[in-house]
């Protein structure tokens, strides 16, 4: 069997949804799979408009939320909202300044966490803490928000990884190594560099985190942050909320394209990419591989069990572009 469809191929499976309009087939996919928001700032917003005191807020409606704010800003998020949107897990950061100590950044964590876990106790028919990929997937088979608690800065580790596990243990699931400034052990995409990336404590922190099963979110850290963290993470890291500064300029847009290439260092699929590809086909789910190198390609091919696709690449011997296939993965 061919395990080759290039992107032409496609037309006959996405025919039907031609006569359907985008927002017809957007409403499709996300019912299908429910967006999880990798990061929403509801409980600093509790902490500064209510003082954690939420005995009287309405999370069904914010939109009348002005006047609990200096400036007059209404909060962007409540259930109608996450409705509309299709939310189906959601990480609810537990952010806090860095403008006082770090000492105190730590406690007021851990007041961030306590008002997120009342916040989801106190609507329990809607919200549903998830401390596991099958606490995420029970929440949404009940029809409920999983919800997450993301730490977003190391200062709120105050420099111990003793503090790390507690927090994992209160129910941390991810940290940004840095916020907008530096920490003593990472430097942050927004201030001048202390460290060129990570110390040697840095790197503890993020083998750490790895060990017990804290993702690694490098949002708002500097490129030599993120390409030691890199070096040294050993299972897949997340950007929380940032994207790609070839597309947006902004300081906190850090996956630049050539950090995303320099890392290619793995002549192919790792073992867990190859359990990706083997999942991917297992659950009916199409294996693009347009853009992966050609040991990537061959590696996907080796273990493929149905057809594979180039939803978006041609053939390097006509157009010898470094998306385009070469003769070698053709010919298997």
């Amino acid at each position: 069997m061919n395990k080759l469809v290039f992107g032409l191929g496609l037309l006959a499976l996405s025919a039907p949804l031609a006569a359907q309009s985008p927002e017809a087939v957007a409403e499709a996919a996300l019912r299908a799979a429910p967006v999880w928001d990798g990061h929403n700032d509801v409980p600093i917003q509790l902490r500064e408009r209510y003082g954690n005191v939420i005995a009287e807020f309405d999370f069904e409606d914010t939109s009348d939320t002005g006047p609990t704010d200096e400036q007059g800003r209404v909060m962007h998020t409540d259930f109608a909202r996450l409705a509309r949107g299709h939310v189906g897990a959601q990480f609810w950061s537990v952010y806090v300044s860095n403008a006082q100590t770090e000492a105190e950044a730590a406690v007021e964590t851990i007041e961030q966490i306590d008002v997120t876990k009342r916040l989801v106790a106190r609507y329990p028919d809607k919200l549903a803490l998830a401390l596991s990929a099958d606490d995420v997937q029970r929440a949404l088979d009940q029809g409920k928000i999983a919800s997450l608690i993301g730490m977003e800065g190391g200062h709120s580790i105050a420099g111990s990884l003793a503090v790390l596990r507690q927090m994992y243990d209160l129910g941390a699931r991810y940290m940004t190594l840095t916020h907008n400034k530096n920490t003593a052990w990472a430097d942050s995409s927004s201030v001048d560099p202390q460290h060129d990336g990570l110390t040697d404590f840095g790197k503890d922190v993020v083998r750490e985190m790895q060990r017990i099963g804290m993702l690694v979110d490098l949002s708002h850290v500097s490129e030599a942050t993120m390409m030691d963290a890199l070096d040294v993470a050993r299972a897949p890291v997340i950007f929380s909320h940032s994207g790609a500064r070839g597309v947006v300029d902004h300081s906190r847009n850090n996956a630049w394209a050539d950090s995303a290439t320099a890392k290619a260092e793995h002549d192919g699929l790792t073992d867990f990419g190859r359990d990706v590809v083997r999942e991917m086909q297992r659950i009916g789910m199409l294996v693009d591989l347009s853009h992966t190198s050609e040991a990537t390609q061959l590696d996907a091919l080796d273990i493929a069990g149905a057809p594979v696709i180039f939803s978006h690449s041609g053939a390097f011997a006509i157009d010898p572009h470094n998306r385009n296939v070469t003769d070698a993965v053709l010919a298997r």
